[in-house]
C-alpha cells in the first residue's frame, strides 16, 4: 500500500501545481486585460488543457473513492462476490486498454495548432492515453496488493 499512497500522492501534488499555474495565468490574463487593457492570447487555451490533465491524472487516484451501492453485493456468497470483483476489473482493464490504444491513434492524427499558444492540440489528446495507462497501473497495483495482503492474512490465521 506504500507504493500505491506514493503515487497518489504524486499525482495530487502534479495535479495541485498544474492547477496553481493555470490560477496564476488567469489572474495575468485578467489583470492584463482590465488594468493593461489588452490581453493575453493564450491563457484560454492553457487553462483548457490544464483542465483536461488534471481530470486525466485525476481518474487514477479518484477510482476507489466512488459511492458504491453495495447492499445487494454484501448480501451474496464470497466466491460470487470474487467473481463479480475479477469481472468488474476485467471490465475496466478492457475499457482502459481500448482507450489506450484509440487514443494513441488521436494523438498521431492530430495536426492542427491551436490559435492563441501554437501548441499542438496533440498536447491535449495525449492527456486520453496517459490518463488510461496510468489508470490501468493503479489498477493492477491494486488488485496484487489486495491479493498479497490476504496472502498475508491467512498466513498470521
Amino acid at each position: 500500500m506504500k507504493l500505491q499512497k506514493i503515487y497518489e500522492h504524486i499525482i495530487e501534488h502534479l495535479c495541485v501545481i498544474i492547477l496553481g499555474f493555470t490560477f496564476l495565468a488567469n489572474i495575468a490574463q485578467v489583470f492584463r486585460r482590465y488594468v493593461l487593457g489588452s490581453s493575453f492570447i493564450w491563457t484560454e487555451e492553457l487553462s483548457r488543457i490544464a483542465l483536461i490533465w488534471i481530470v486525466a491524472l485525476g481518474i487514477s487516484i479518484t477510482y476507489k473513492e466512488h459511492l458504491s451501492m453495495d447492499y445487494f453485493f454484501l448480501k451474496m456468497p464470497s466466491w460470487l462476490q470474487k467473481i463479480l470483483i475479477s469481472l468488474k476489473n476485467f471490465l475496466i482493464i478492457l475499457f482502459n486498454f481500448i482507450m489506450f490504444y484509440y487514443g494513441i491513434g488521436l494523438v498521431k492524427k492530430a495536426s492542427i495548432r491551436l490559435p492563441g499558444s501554437h501548441l499542438h492540440l496533440r498536447w491535449a489528446y495525449l492527456s486520453i492515453p496517459v490518463g488510461f495507462a496510468l489508470f490501468t497501473f493503479i489498477l493492477f497495483l491494486q488488485i496484487f496488493l489486495n491479493k498479497h495482503q490476504k496472502k498475508k492474512e491467512e498466513n498470521i490465521e
